[in-house]
């Protein structure tokens, strides 16, 4: 899918980094749509911390370790009429790269305490606060929640109910290797988002649910 829409070949973006600018540029341009205008945009992840950062952990402990990051557009990424893809991506994976080596550096427990609770708190204020446009995402990719069995067998088909909130979360699909897109917007929002050209060029109604 990254060859076909133009990514550059002397770097591999991960699957996740190429469907959330798939999705990104899609909204932006909805958005630039419905305000006549490129509004300043951020986008925001979860990151998984396990094995990434130089602390210790239990490989059987219990519970969530992750934190949020984000990117905001440079507004000469995106010319008068459309947002570039390729910037896109890059953008999204120059901002995981980047996270991913400051907290490999991490090997104090109150520093990764307050890494994580100032992402969380800057999250917070961009959602609830800010006039930017917020385009928010969660990967539980390769989390092996298809491997679970709670006594009646492994599951056919993990998702997620829809949320009152502009939401993405991407799971792995068991059977083709790809990715389910589950994707929460308004109903003026959702309707171009189905019809996008890029989106139905790059994945099939059983690939991307929409609510």
């Amino acid at each position: 899918m990254g060859k076909n829409l133009g990514v550059n070949n002397n770097w591999q973006p991960s699957r996740v980094e190429v469907v959330s600018a798939l999705i990104t540029r899609a909204l932006v341009d909805i958005d630039r749509n419905k305000h006549g205008k490129l509004r300043p945009f951020v986008v925001c992840m979860t990151m998984n911390l396990r094995e990434r950062i130089g602390l210790a952990i239990p490989t059987n402990s219990c519970g969530n370790l992750y934190t949020t990051i984000a990117a905001q557009l440079d507004r000469s990424m995106a010319d008068e009429s459309k947002l570039m893809f390729q910037e896109v991506v890059n953008m999204i994976s120059q901002m995981v790269r980047n996270s991913r080596a400051r907290y490999a550096k991490v090997v104090d427990a109150e520093e990764l305490h307050s890494m994580v609770k100032d992402s969380l708190m800057d999250f917070t204020e961009l959602a609830f606060t800010s006039e930017e446009h917020l385009i928010p995402f969660s990967s539980w990719c390769r989390f092996g929640l298809y491997k679970n069995d709670f006594g009646w067998g492994r599951p056919a088909l993990v998702g997620l109910a829809s949320l009152n909130f502009k939401s993405v979360f991407l799971i792995d699909d068991e059977d083709n290797g790809g990715i389910y897109a589950w994707v929460t917007l308004k109903e003026d929002e959702m309707i171009p988002f189905k019809h996008d050209a890029e989106i139905r060029a790059f994945t099939s109604q059983s690939e991307i649910h929409v609510a």
